[in-house]
This record gives C-alpha cells, sequence and structure tokens, in this order.
C-alpha cells in the first residue's frame, strides 16, 4: 500500500510530458522505498501504457518500460 501512495503523491505533485520521465521517477520511488526497507529485491521493471498519445496513426497507444537492477 506505501508503494501505492507513494506513487500516487508522485504524479499529484509534478507535471510529466514524457511516459519514459514519469516511468523513471516511478521506479526510483519503487527503488527508494525497497532500499529504505532492506528489501530483498534483485530489479524492479515499470511498464507505462499511454492509451491515447498525441500522434497520429498511432492506435492501441504506446508502453515504455524501464528495467533494472537496484540501485543504491
Amino acid at each position: 500500500m506505501e508503494v501505492v501512495q507513494s506513487i500516487q503523491s508522485l504524479v499529484q505533485s509534478k507535471q510529466f510530458n514524457l511516459i519514459e520521465h514519469l516511468t523513471h521517477d516511478i521506479y526510483r520511488t519503487i527503488n527508494n522505498l525497497v532500499m529504505q526497507k532492506k528489501l530483498i529485491i534483485s530489479s524492479i521493471g515499470v511498464t507505462i501504457h499511454k492509451v491515447a498519445p498525441p500522434v497520429p496513426s498511432v492506435h492501441g497507444g504506446v508502453f515504455f518500460t524501464y528495467r533494472n537492477a537496484l540501485q543504491e
């Protein structure tokens, strides 16, 4: 639940013009929580799906995934 609340707080406090930036910031938020709690997780992957991007002829939306090993 703490992860969800942290992500909600992030997206409400900042404007994102690119899904790449949103995805990376969500990754960093989760990474920070994992490090604070000293959880044993080797990697995190975050995928964002923008359903209706403002790009002509793009149907079905676009996806961006950020995956990385945990960083201290």
